[in-house]
């Protein structure tokens, strides 16, 4: 016996609709995380935001890592230091669907190695944190197929 296609609950459009919807949500999550974290780099006392309370916020982030761990200042100096604008691009650029794979990829990345140095530093909450990004990031890589609204198909 053969069964009718309206005896289906979900047509195939409407599971494409919700995949989309789902991913679209997944990607502005992710992408506010990342530019929030960014700019949140970029406040100084008082909650005004600017160049020099970034650099004084970067410099303070390498020397806690450095001094509660194995890694060297001048390591942690390199990474710390473009870690606000690299946030702040990454979320903008998932946020607008510019090479989005591209961004998702570099976001996790991104994501596991502030993971390695607070687990060098054992800030085990701040890796859980952690951890759960990274997760939400490889479940949108997955989704990305469903992604309809971009600027470009990477």
């Amino acid at each position: 016996m053969k069964k009718s296609s309206s005896a289906t609950p979900q047509s195939n459009d409407a599971c494409s609709w919700e995949s989309t919807a789902g991913f679209l949500v997944l990607r502005v999550f992710l992408a506010l995380i990342a530019l929030l974290n960014g700019i949140s780099k970029f406040e100084g006392k008082g909650g005004a935001f600017s160049f020099e309370a970034y650099s004084t916020n970067a410099k303070n982030l390498a020397k806690a890592i450095s001094d509660d761990s194995f890694i060297p200042l001048g390591m942690s100096e390199m990474f710390a230091l473009p870690l606000g604008i690299i946030l702040v691009l990454l979320g903008l650029a998932i946020l607008a669907g510019f090479f989005m794979r591209v961004a998702l990829i570099a976001s996790g990345l991104v994501y596991s190695a502030l993971a390695f140095g607070l687990l060098a530093s054992k800030n085990s909450p701040g890796v859980a944190w952690l951890g759960i990004y990274v997760g939400l990031t490889v479940m949108a890589l997955f989704m990305a197929r469903h992604n309809r609204f971009q600027i470009n198909r990477w």
